[in-house]
């Protein structure tokens, strides 16, 4: 690796835990380009700005169900699907997205889709109607549609080995955005109002988009990130099978955890705990702040601790899903204290086993079809993103009873991926690498 890795070498012990811990997932000595690679340091930094505003449109209608059916007139079911429209859109662009990734420049692709999103947001702020407003949060899924597998495909190619750092560092900083949407986002509605938040939404992510197409040291304007030899459509049908356990996982594991984070869980802790739109945003900030804790704490676990990465899976899908039970208890202090202790486990573990299935994928598929496969899982995790949005929309009148319904469904769910995560994980070997 060139002088670069001598010099990093040649640092002290304490550093290379620290990077080995997660605190540092870059390298400062290495020169930006060489071997053909993107810049580490720009790569990463452009794309988790993408991946911040990608949580952030993602969860923002959350803090404003309400203003959002006084706006538009809807009942919960409507403003369940009003929301899920941004998953649905996400979910269909994402297998054509990740062929992309394998066949065009990965770099650009970030920057087209994230300004596609500030386009989204824009309209959706300017919006009088339900259509309207469905057709713009449309587009702004499809735009950050383009933004996940492309940046994990960059990271790959900048990062190498050491794309499990990078990857957990992508979504720590992203995971930023779920925060931002929270209570901060809470606090800006209700002085300036919930259009306000969308036009603030589409101004950054135009201003990140157009990063993407700057020039800066090492990119040599993002030739580096074109794509090597991408294989055949036959080679990656007989990729399919390998990606569907992956993505049922993601499906009953995500569908339920982005239902509650994105939708229902601000109006169930107002209406059935009591508390303000703040103090509901504040659950939420801790969501999120499990889930940057649990990026930056990859490090830990594969590497000094040097867990297996089966444990890894099924610790924290075992986690995932008791962390369900405390929605399921009567309102009082106690339950609302659980509420707030379940969220800390909740983000945390859903991130955790995203984190494993994407160095799987790097592990075990070939350079040339990862971002198809990629593609695959993302369609089906925002599938149940989108689908149990809607479903608990259903459940959800306002009742303590129609919660509880609504998140029996989630529980359940939650234990298929338990059970799938076992099944997943028996023959994980992490020296294996599909060929296409």
């Amino acid at each position: 690796m060139g002088n670069g890795y001598a010099g990093y070498k040649a640092l002290p012990r304490s550093v290379h835990l620290a990077v080995l811990e997660g605190i540092s997932v870059l390298r400062p000595t290495d020169p930006p380009g060489r071997d053909g690679r993107p810049n580490r340091w720009s790569a990463l930094l452009i794309c988790s700005t993408a991946y911040f505003l990608v949580c952030f449109h993602k969860v923002t209608p959350a803090v404003m169900v309400d203003e959002l059916m006084a706006e538009f007139g809807g009942s919960p079911a409507i403003i369940g699907i009003l929301s899920s429209v941004y998953f649905y859109s996400y979910m269909v662009m994402q297998i054509p997205i990740g062929f992309m990734a394998d066949r065009m420049n990965p770099m650009r692709m970030v920057g087209y889709g994230t300004i596609l999103a500030g386009l989204g947001s824009v309209l959706f702020g300017f919006s009088r109607d339900f259509t309207n407003a469905m057709l713009a949060r449309a587009l702004t899924g499809i735009g950050v549609s383009g933004v996940l597998v492309p940046s994990c495909k960059v990271l790959g190619l900048a990062f190498g080995d050491r794309f499990m750092m990078a990857n957990g560092a992508l979504m720590a900083i992203g995971s930023l955005g779920s925060i931002v949407a929270a209570s901060p986002l809470a606090m800006l509605i209700e002085a300036f109002g919930w259009r306000s938040a969308f036009f603030l939404a589409a101004g950054l992510s135009a201003a990140a988009g157009l990063v993407c197409f700057v020039p800066m040291p090492g990119r040599e304007n993002g030739r580096e990130c074109e794509p090597r030899e991408a294989a055949d459509v036959p080679s990656l049908l007989r990729l399919v099978p390998s990606a569907l356990l992956p993505a049922f996982i993601s499906f009953f594991k995500y569908g339920p955890f982005v239902a509650y984070q994105g939708l229902w869980g601000v109006p169930f802790l107002m209406g059935v705990h009591g508390v303000g739109k703040v103090e509901a945003g504040e659950v939420m900030v801790l969501l999120s702040v499990s889930t940057v804790i649990a990026c930056m704490g990859v490090g830990v676990l594969t590497g000094r601790l040097k867990l297996k990465p089966r444990t890894i899976d099924i610790a924290a899908a075992s986690l995932f899903a008791s962390s369900w039970i405390p929605m399921l208890l009567p309102a009082s202090a106690g339950a609302l204290a659980l509420l707030y202790a379940s969220a800390c486990v909740m983000g945390g573990a859903d991130i955790m086993i995203l984190l494993m299935t994407n160095d799987y994928i790097r592990q075990r598929v070939d350079p040339g079809a990862r971002g198809t496969v990629m593609g695959i899982v993302s369609t089906m995790t925002f599938a149940g993103g989108a689908i149990f949005q809607t479903v608990m929309g259903l459940f959800v009148d306002g009742t303590a009873r129609g919660y509880r319904n609504a998140f029996i469904l989630c529980l359940v769910s939650a234990l298929t991926s338990l059970v799938l995560v076992m099944v997943y994980t028996k023959d994980r070997k992490a020296a294996d690498v599909l060929p296409v």
